[in-house]
């Protein structure tokens, strides 16, 4: 299923520019593509320095007529676009004898100039992934239009490009299809000064998903620019970010002379949970203002940053990050905000702080007065900053609890999702942690053992992917063609690679989590392969333990954005039982707030377009059914043969002072009793979430529940 996590696609398509300290470079030429164009996008009159020392070039011939030039086309990429330019082209230049370069790495270039620089460039390859590249030029060589076409593994792309009579780009148009369907346009319109600096970028992008009821996402972003007197040097920047329907957000940066930035200022609305006069909750939106400072060192290096976050109940959080003297390594930071309204404060310290996002070396909670302490948590870290253990104390400095996260060792304990989408996952090996049964499936199936050097090798039997190689076969799938294996082996390196971003790329706390991660990253990974070798046949993609959403490899992240029941049959081998929601589409969403509380909010606010992978369910028990029967198995306080997750939606918030795009989410059930139901959070798995069963039967979009004993 999607994660509350799951970047927003303005994200994925966003074009804007993001202005680098050194911030000298004219403007007016920062009009790039938001889609990573091979090297052929740079315009070079000596072209053939695009390419590297093994792209020997071929021949060069003469063409006598335009015959050849509209007969370079690529007709798999026109497809499903038509090229004006090429019969502008051929209509301008009726009589012109361009010359075809060939380079054996599939590339053609074919041009034609006059005398006044007037004239077009065609760049193509016949490769795998073809692509056509057209530019016309003006007199003085000149770019007027240029047209760009290209077919990938996953979509075609046509980009289309006007130029002024000075040359600067006017407007661009992106077109993008998906093999799912799904499409994104892309268009900007920039303005320049008389010094042809830029001035007014307008971006609007409208994404469109046919397996989403045919629903589309319409983002908008306005840059204005000034500039200092007599210089192309940005003094001022402000950028108007919208999304449908959803108020804006304005962010004003100021530059000083050198082009270094000096302050920013983001104004938004953020969603908060309050009490009114009688008691009720109710949400609503907050308008927050986050303003950041940046100083710098004698060199002109940065050295410090100091946000601040300013909201309606006139709580401000601040952080402060210095930095060592290349401007670049952080080397302390500290936080300080608000939950349910008593302090908080976080030091971090130490090697890796950059990596280590809301794993601080210190964390201080206050009670209500903001002065007397409530509880400390210390973070251990090696010499790398890799967590490595962790100690709370209450108000007192009498140790409460501590955690050992040195090494693997096939016990799952604490783990807290922080930044990527995979709380499908993390639900999953938390709800088969509860048990005995549970703990036994990871201590069957994680081993260590030794290389040639001495170095610790992990090798994880999935045994629910073993299944999925005979799922496959017996679906007719050449076994050649399947790419998934039953286990996986990751290295002690490749290990501590990982534990060096967690925080950042995985969870954080235990070790044996983390190889999880890896591991079913891994694992992923394999399952985008098989369906590629299979050509995104369709009957294989909703198979359980197959299915990934499209950005997944589209993109490339294989860890985030599933669906808690494959993890649960990867995991152990077992198909889980599912409940589904007959009426998913009128779930209200919900609210977590500082105390990882939920609480139902009947709206759909916040909420991300892209939903959960519908499961074609032909067996699906009430609900009354299934909680009964999680009930039973919870005589003795949680649930001891049965491992089950839930999924709900739930709203954006912000949590520890970091803002939490909305979705779908997953939770481990921990126990039902006869009044409620009770939830573990990726987030933070020892703060039990109690939602009443009314809630919970009004939220719950899907339960799914796998044996352990």
């Amino acid at each position: 299923m999607s994660d509350i996590n799951k970047v927003g696609q303005i994200d994925i398509y966003d074009n804007k520019i993001i202005e680098r300290e050194d911030n000298k470079e004219h403007v007016s030429e920062e009009v790039g593509s938001i889609f990573d164009i091979p090297d052929n996008d740079v315009i070079e009159d000596d072209y053939n320095n695009i390419f590297t020392s093994n792209d020997k070039q071929l021949s060069t011939e003469e063409v006598e007529d335009t015959e050849d030039v509209e007969g370079s086309n690529l007709d798999e990429v026109e497809e499903p676009y038509d090229s004006e330019l090429l019969d502008q082209i051929a209509f301008l230049f009726p009589d012109s004898t361009p010359t075809i370069t060939k380079f054996d790495n599939g590339t053609q270039f074919t041009e034609f100039f006059n005398d006044d620089g007037s004239g077009y460039r065609i760049i193509e390859n016949f490769g795998e992934e073809p692509f056509r590249r057209i530019v016309l030029f003006n007199k003085g060589h000149i770019p007027a239009k240029e047209e760009y076409i290209e077919t990938t593994s996953f979509r075609r792309i046509k980009r289309e490009e006007s130029f002024d009579e000075r040359g600067n780009n006017v407007y661009s148009e992106i077109k993008s299809v998906y093999n799912d369907g799904s499409s994104s346009v892309v268009k900007i319109r920039n303005t320049y000064n008389e010094n042809d600096l830029l001035i007014r970028k307008e971006w609007e992008c409208t994404d469109s998903y046919i397996n989403v009821q045919e629903a589309q996402d319409v983002y908008r972003s306005i840059d204005e620019y000034e500039y200092y007197p007599n210089s192309d040097i940005v003094a001022k920047k402000v950028t108007t970010n919208s999304n449908g329907d959803n108020p804006a957000e304005v962010t004003t940066s100021y530059y000083d002379t050198e082009g270094k930035i000096t302050f920013e200022e983001r104004k938004g609305e953020r969603l908060i949970l309050s009490v009114d006069e009688s008691g009720k909750l109710e949400l609503r939106n907050d308008i927050v203002t986050e303003t950041t400072e940046y100083k710098y060192n004698s060199e002109g290096k940065k050295s410090e940053e100091i946000t601040r976050t300013f909201n309606l109940t006139g709580q401000q959080s601040e952080t402060i990050t210095q930095y060592a003297p290349d401007g670049e390594t952080i080397v302390s930071r500290s936080k300080t905000y608000y939950k349910n309204g008593a302090k908080v404060e976080e030091r971090y310290d130490g090697a890796n702080i950059e990596n280590r996002d809301q794993i601080p070396s210190q964390k201080i909670e206050y009670e209500q007065d903001g002065v007397t302490i409530k509880q400390i948590t210390i973070n251990h870290f090696d010499e790398e900053g890799i967590l490595i253990g962790r100690d709370i104390f209450d108000k007192d400095g009498n140790k409460l609890k501590s955690y050992d996260f040195s090494e693997i060792n096939g016990n799952i304990e604490l783990s807290n999702q922080i930044s990527r989408g995979d709380c499908y996952l993390l639900a999953a090996i938390n709800a088969l942690a509860m048990s005995d049964g549970g703990q036994e499936v990871f201590q069957q199936n994680i081993h260590v053992s030794k290389d040639e050097e001495g170095k610790d090798v992990y090798t994880v039997t999935l045994p629910g992917a073993s299944n999925v190689r005979w799922d496959l076969m017996n679906e007719g799938v050449d076994k050649d063609k399947i790419l998934i294996q039953g286990s996986y082996t990751v290295t002690e390196d490749e290990l501590k690679e990982a534990a060096k971003k967690a925080g950042i790329e995985y969870s954080s706390g235990d070790k044996d989590v983390l190889l999880l991660e890896v591991v079913y990253e891994k694992y992923r990974q394999d399952v985008d392969k098989t369906k590629k070798a299979n050509d995104d046949n369709p009957k294989i993609q909703q198979m359980l333990g197959m299915r990934i959403d499209d950005s997944v490899s589209n993109f490339g992240d294989y860890l985030s954005f599933g669906c808690p029941e494959d993890a649960l049959y990867v995991l152990t081998g077992k198909k889980p039982a599912i409940y589904q929601n007959a009426n998913e589409s009128e779930c209200p969403v919900c609210y977590i707030d500082d105390s990882l509380q939920m609480h139902l909010t009947g709206s759909s606010s916040g909420i991300s377009d892209n939903n959960d992978v519908a499961l074609a369910q032909t067996d699906n028990p009430d609900l009354d059914t299934v909680l009964n029967f999680l009930e039973q198995d919870c005589s003795d306080g949680t649930l001891d043969n049965y491992g089950a997750t839930a999924s709900i939606r739930i709203t954006s918030q912000e949590v520890n002072g970091q803002t939490i795009v909305g979705g779908g989410h997953a939770f481990a059930i921990t126990k039902v009793d006869k009044d409620n139901v009770y939830l573990s959070n990726p987030w933070n798995p020892e703060i039990p979430i109690i939602m009443s069963k009314a809630d919970f039967a009004k939220a719950i979009v899907s339960i799914a529940i796998v044996p352990v004993d």
